[in-house]
């Protein structure tokens, strides 16, 4: 039994903010891209009317090239009535017969479904593939879903060129595992980590690597392994096995018994009480993030085996800790009154260390540390708000993810926002590295869901994935890639659609020819109609 010396009261506002995006990636994954009038209403007859269940010729092309689709039914007085679309986009119509139409692939025209409306009435074709620059890599597998219900939170890398997945994590190509699973370049299940029950009904979404080779882990979590008594964070050996201690407890007058003397017990004594979203090392510290109420921390020597004495401390959404888990008090925390330094006064959704150990935090609060801090705020090393950030207003609505890429030394941001500092920026904007908007980059506009995640590359390009279904009015399901300046990059835009929350995306680099790639993890189902499991690789052919 273990004695709190306060109440808790914690939400984990990063789990929260999952959920409801999946459910907002749901919605937008069972929403038709297209609404119609029904054409019967009146009374009207049925077109004898349909496609053959028969694939184009070719079966892929690229923009401006002719396809031909198998139908049955159209008459020559039926040509001024006749409309086709190539997912979603209007195409012309080159010629048709009483058995074939055949189209010209409009310019940025993606993979997807055709259809066909006749005098308002509309039919479903088949699939046609567009041909172009990015594709799963061939050179990545994976495994075949096995039905279980996996997200990715986090993929990290290893010095070794392997990576770990960090989640909610029950099974990989058709092995058992939990919460972390080591993979090498092409997706194969490397053997060396031993999480046994991992975080059982918790959830661990961020993982680092200590220099000396040993991880701390955190999440939504109260054990591991079945060790319990720990909260938000933990501190793991090489192959992922608890890291623990021996610790002397008080043993009460009359107990003889020598195993009360002692207990294993977590080496890293630092609890956070609530959701853990991302750690940070910096100056053999570690920061965590997300959306814990507060820290504490036991006191064996006051403790008996079976009644431990914790001490809580409220210290929300920041805490800054050495690697025994002891709280750094001077950097979020007032211990002369005695109380925490303010927070946030909305949720915390991402942020990112900069090498020089500042913080940069986005979400949906409006204060930070009791000053004007518009959903982007950063923080200097001794936890104080950086005035010389130059975000000036901010966004306008929530800023859900944030990426800094160390080449360009450009920030991506994604939200609800239409405005960034008093400037157009729909959705998304991609800041400097001191915080001011690059003005070079203008985003033409999400419809149909919101961007929750982009990534920029190192040569520029911009991954964005969301549950959105056009940008700029061109139809972009859930993934695109966009210049420096913000436009749809050439013939990197013919992918199909995506079903996904992706939560982590991470650049890489190909099996073929070592050409640019991107892993992508989170809560995923299909791409261009085929299943995932949770994890892909795209290349990207230049």
């Amino acid at each position: 039994m273990t004695t709190k010396l306060s109440t808790l009261m914690v939400r984990n506002y990063f789990y929260i903010g999952l959920f409801s995006l999946v459910l907002a990636a749901t919605a937008s994954c069972n929403k038709t891209s297209e609404i119609y009038e029904d054409p019967y209403g009146g009374g009207q007859t049925v077109l004898q009317v349909d496609f053959l269940n028969t694939p184009p010729v070719p079966a892929n092309g690229e923009a401006g090239q002719a396809m031909t689709f198998s139908v049955k039914g159209l008459k020559p007085e039926m040509k001024d009535k006749i409309t086709f679309l190539a997912n979603g986009m209007q195409a012309t119509i080159s010629g048709f017969t009483d058995s074939t139409i055949t189209i010209l692939l409009p310019q940025n025209v993606s993979s997807g479904g055709a259809s066909l409306r006749v005098d308002g009435q509309v039919f479903l074709g088949p699939s046609f593939t567009v041909r172009g620059k990015l594709g799963l890599d061939p050179t990545f597998n994976s495994g075949n879903s096995d039905g279980s219900f996996s997200v990715i939170n986090q993929i990290m890398p290893l010095p070794n060129g392997n990576f770990v997945l960090v989640g909610h994590i029950s099974s990989y190509q058709g092995k058992s595992l939990r919460d972390l699973v080591q993979i090498n370049t092409t997706g194969g299940l490397v053997n060396g980590f031993n999480t046994g029950t991992g975080s059982g009904t918790g959830t661990l979404s961020c993982m680092l690597r200590l220099p000396s080779g040993e991880y701390l882990a955190g999440g939504s979590l109260n054990a591991y392994n079945d060790k319990r008594g720990l909260s938000g964070i933990l501190r793991l050996n090489p192959d992922a096995t608890l890291k623990t201690r021996i610790v002397n407890l008080y043993v009460s007058p009359g107990v003889s018994d020598p195993s009360m003397a002692t207990d294993t017990v977590s080496y890293f004594n630092g609890n956070l009480l609530g959701g853990v979203g991302k750690l940070f090392y910096y100056n053999n510290q570690v920061t965590a993030i997300g959306g814990f109420s507060g820290y504490g921390t036991y006191f064996y020597e006051r403790s008996t085996k079976d009644n431990k004495l914790f001490a809580y401390i409220a210290n929300p959404q920041v805490a800054r800790m050495d690697l025994d888990g002891n709280l750094d008090s001077a950097y979020s925390y007032n211990a002369a009154a005695k109380a925490p330094l303010p927070a946030g006064n909305g949720d915390l959704s991402d942020g990112f260390m900069q090498a020089d150990g500042k913080l940069v935090l986005v979400g949906a609060f409006t204060t930070f540390r009791g000053k004007q801090a518009n959903r982007i705020v950063r923080l200097n090393t001794d936890g104080t708000v950086d005035a010389s950030f130059k975000s000036g207003s901010g966004a306008n609505g929530t800023i859900f993810s944030v990426r800094y890429n160390t080449t360009t030394k450009k920030m991506v941001l994604t939200g609800d926002f239409s405005k960034f500092d008093g400037q157009d920026a729909a959705g998304i904007a991609v800041l400097d590295a001191d915080g001011s908007l690059d003005p070079g980059f203008k985003s033409s506009g999400f419809s149909g869901g919101a961007p929750t995640l982009a990534l920029q590359l190192s040569n520029g390009l911009i991954v964005v994935t969301g549950s959105f279904e056009k940008y700029n009015n061109i139809t972009r399901q859930g993934l695109l890639v966009l210049n420096t300046d913000g436009s749809l990059a050439a013939g990197y835009n013919a992918t199909g659609k995506l079903n996904a929350l992706v939560r982590d995306m991470v650049e890489t680099k190909s099996g073929v020819g070592g050409m640019p790639a991107v892993l992508l993890g989170g809560v995923m189902t299909t791409f261009q109609g085929q299943p995932i499991n949770s994890v892909m690789k795209l290349i990207f052919n230049n």
